[in-house]
């Protein structure tokens, strides 16, 4: 966003010289308007504003505003000079004269910007510091072109007699050409408007009815246009997320999203691919693969019709509930355009209100990717320790917790090295006798009356937990 506020004032400055051919102008010019900038920031202090993205951005748009009011000044100053004043003659008359015009103008600015940075709702939030940024810029260049331009041009400019340019020409005989070629294409371009205009003048009639049929087929054309929160963007990401059966292995999640590679990875527009299985939040049973597409130009479709080609492929995946989609641009994330919350007190009857909602929605035609956020309770085996059986063999909460840790999470006990790598050695049980609910019965403990059985310290339960926090 700062090189493209360097860009603008660059540009800007270059484009005044074009019409003034005076480097001397260009120069108050390109002074002028990081100056101003720089007031702005004074003024986004004390509104106890950052810079960010949203004021950047309202600084660069308003880089047009900020030098308007100077070059209009300037350009007064300059006709002044033309007609002989002196300096500070021209200065002075030339910027009060057009005052009222200049003040005028800025104050459209002003009621303009000014609602929006007091709009309500999300918008408001978003557009509050772009809104009065963009305020306190146009009064900052309203201030600099009744102070700091005519100062500057006093200092700066002076007379002009007829032969001075000429002899600035002289001196540089490729920028005078320049100047004459444009000032050539500018009187051709003047000559051609003059004749159109004429030319409305004439027919008044055909000009009013083409102006009213314009703004009528606009104001159609309005309706078909649509309208969203955000634009979706083309990112070249594609999120798929595969979601197994509770209590489901690491080794079937992963084999499951090597299907799904295997199925998408030989798309000519994909470029790369990143499985992940687990993370914060979500069991090992559910995966994602985002695909990293090739440049726009490089491909004939977009992500949306990528998308829609790789669903039908998936379809041949069993036991897995695999969904599709883009990425969101703003919140990461899959994308997904509609979302409805149902929430109430009772988790029970939500529920079953999602999948009322859900059923209603996927009989709706064009509805792809419906699920509820609702997650079901998955398996769970709770050891409740007998606190008397415990204190009698000298067994303490720890030491059962650290023994059923490393019967199936496992534990670190040493480590290998080959090659100049170190590998950790993880002691624990078998994966088939993991998922045994036999083998945490059998789980012994060490005591001073030697080894127990787990049950002979507490009981164990199964119980199903559910995931009430993301219902």
């Amino acid at each position: 966003m700062l090189t493209n506020i360097v860009i603008g004032i660059l540009l800007t400055s270059l484009l005044l010289y074009l019409f003034l051919h005076d480097i001397r102008s260009t120069v108050i010019v390109a002074v002028v308007m990081p100056a101003s900038i720089v007031a702005t920031f004074s003024l986004m202090y004390f509104a106890d504003f950052t810079i960010n993205n949203i004021t950047l951005m309202a600084i660069g748009i308003s880089i047009g505003v900020l030098v308007t009011n100077s070059i209009v000044v300037l350009e007064n100053i300059n006709n002044k000079l033309a007609e002989g004043m002196s300096s500070r003659d021209a200065s002075v008359i030339g910027t009060s004269e057009i005052a009222v015009a200049v003040i005028a103008s800025t104050m459209t600015n002003l009621v303009v910007f000014s609602p929006i940075a007091f709009m309500k709702g999300i918008i408001g939030r978003f557009f509050y510091q772009f809104g009065l940024t963009v305020v306190f810029a146009t009064l900052v260049s309203l201030v600099m072109s009744f102070t700091m331009t005519p100062l500057m041009a006093k200092l700066l400019l002076k007379r002009r007699a007829t032969g001075e340019v000429e002899h600035k020409h002289a001196a540089l005989p490729m920028l005078a050409r320049f100047d004459r070629a444009w000032d050539r294409f500018y009187d051709e371009l003047a000559s051609d408007y003059r004749q159109a205009l004429t030319w409305a003048l004439h027919h008044r009639a055909l000009v009013m009815i083409v102006t009213a049929l314009s703004f009528a087929g606009g104001c159609g054309l309005m309706t078909q246009v649509g309208s969203e929160f955000f634009p979706h963007g083309d990112e070249g990401i594609i999120l798929i997320q595969a979601k197994l059966p509770a209590g489901t292995s690491i080794e079937q999640t992963d084999r499951t999203l090597a299907q799904v590679r295997g199925l998408v990875e030989n798309l000519p527009e994909v470029k790369t691919t990143l499985s992940e299985i687990g993370g914060s939040g979500v069991g090992v049973e559910e995966g994602q693969i985002t695909l990293k597409l090739v440049g726009m130009d490089e491909r004939d479709r977009s992500t949306d019709e990528i998308v829609d080609a790789i669903r039908p492929r998936l379809a041949s995946i069993p036991a897995a509930d695999i969904r599709t989609a883009t990425s969101a641009g703003m919140g990461g994330g899959a994308d997904y355009p509609i979302q409805i919350e149902i929430t109430g007190p009772d988790l029970t009857v939500v529920n079953g209100l999602a999948e009322k909602v859900a059923g209603i929605a996927r009989s709706a035609p064009g509805v792809i990717d419906v699920h509820t956020t609702y997650e079901s309770g998955k398996p769970e085996l709770s050891f409740v320790p007998d606190r008397s059986q415990m204190s009698h063999y000298g067994v303490t909460s720890l030491q059962v917790a650290m023994a059923l840790r490393t019967a199936f999470q496992g534990s670190e006990v040493s480590y290998y090295r080959e090659a100049g790598e170190d590998y950790d050695v993880r002691v624990r049980m078998a994966g088939g006798e993991r998922a045994d609910v036999a083998s945490f019965e059998n789980v012994v403990l060490r005591t001073a009356e030697g080894y127990l059985p787990l049950t002979q310290l507490g009981q164990i339960s199964a119980d199903a937990v559910g995931n009430q926090n993301r219902a």
